[in-house]
C-alpha cells in the first residue's frame, strides 16, 4: 500500500482543531515527513471564527490545487472535522475527492470549547464527496452514539480504530501507522474510482 509521500496524485491538506496541532500531535509528524502536505491557517486557532476558518480552507486547497497535479484530500481531525464539513457544503470543490475526518467533537457535550460558538449548529448535512470517519470508541469528546449520529448524518463511512481517547498528542500515538495506513488506504481507493463512484470507493476502504 503506498504512503502519503507515494501517493504523488493525491495532495493532502490538513485541517487541525482548536490551537492547531502539537509537536506531538501526528498531524504535525506527518506533515513533517512530507513538505508536500499542508496544513490550512487561520488566524483564530485559539478562539476560532468560522469565517475565518473558511477563508483558510479556500486558501490551503486553492494553494494546492495551483502548485500540484491531481486532486486533494482533506485530513482533518476534532474541531477540524466540522470546519471540513461545512466549507465542503459550502465550497462543492471539483478537486477535493474526499475527507478522512478523525475523532470529531459532538456539539452537545458539556466539554464542548465556549470559545468556538460561530461551531456550533453548522455542518449538518451531507456532502458530495466520500468520508471517512475515524473514531476512538472512547473519545471524551464524543460518545459512541453521538459518533454514529455523525455518521449518519454525513453519510460517512465510520472505522473505530480502537480505545484512543481523542486520537491527539496525549494519546501517546507518535506517528499513528494505524491511521496513517486507514488514510492511504482511503485515497488509494478514491483515486481508482471515477468520480461519480467515489461513495463506493468509500465503502471499500472502510472495510477492514
Amino acid at each position: 500500500m503506498p504512503t502519503l509521500a507515494e501517493l504523488m496524485t493525491m495532495n493532502i491538506v490538513m485541517v487541525p482543531g482548536i490551537d492547531g496541532s502539537g509537536e506531538q500531535h501526528w498531524q504535525t509528524l506527518w506533515a513533517g515527513d512530507d513538505p508536500q502536505i499542508r496544513s490550512i491557517a487561520p488566524g483564530s486557532w485559539t478562539s476560532p471564527e468560522l469565517e475565518d476558518w473558511m477563508r483558510a480552507l479556500d486558501d490551503a486547497v486553492d494553494s494546492a490545487l495551483e502548485s500540484e497535479a491531481g486532486a486533494v484530500l482533506l485530513v482533518a481531525h476534532s474541531l477540524g472535522c466540522i470546519a471540513a464539513v461545512e466549507w465542503l457544503g459550502r465550497a462543492h470543490p471539483a478537486g477535493v475527492a474526499g475527507a478522512v475526518l478523525v475523532a470529531p467533537p459532538d456539539e452537545a457535550i458539556d466539554i464542548f470549547p465556549e470559545r468556538c460558538p460561530s461551531f456550533i449548529g453548522i455542518a449538518r448535512g451531507a456532502v458530495s464527496v466520500p468520508l471517512l470517519l475515524i473514531l476512538s470508541s472512547d473519545d471524551p469528546y464524543c460518545s459512541p452514539d453521538a459518533a454514529a449520529e455523525l455518521a449518519r448524518r454525513w453519510k460517512a463511512e465510520p472505522v473505530v480504530a480502537g480505545a484512543l481517547g481523542h486520537i491527539n498528542g496525549a494519546s501517546g500515538l507518535a506517528d499513528w501507522p494505524v491511521g496513517r495506513a486507514l488514510v492511504d488506504a482511503f485515497a488509494e481507493a478514491v483515486l481508482r474510482e471515477p468520480a461519480p463512484d467515489r461513495r463506493r470507493a468509500q465503502r471499500q476502504a472502510a472495510t477492514p
